[in-house]
């Protein structure tokens, strides 16, 4: 039991990080995706 507890504190850090980057590159590709858009309508 001992052991899961420390591999699983020692991958979470990893996991949360990784998500948290891809929220941000939905959000960057959004927003760039919007930038085009107001850009084709110039």
């Amino acid at each position: 039991m001992v052991v899961l507890l420390i591999i699983g504190l020692l991958v979470a850090p990893f996991v949360i990080h990784d998500q948290l980057r891809r929220r941000r590159v939905r959000r960057f590709m959004a927003r760039i995706k919007q930038q085009e858009g107001d850009s084709a309508q110039r």
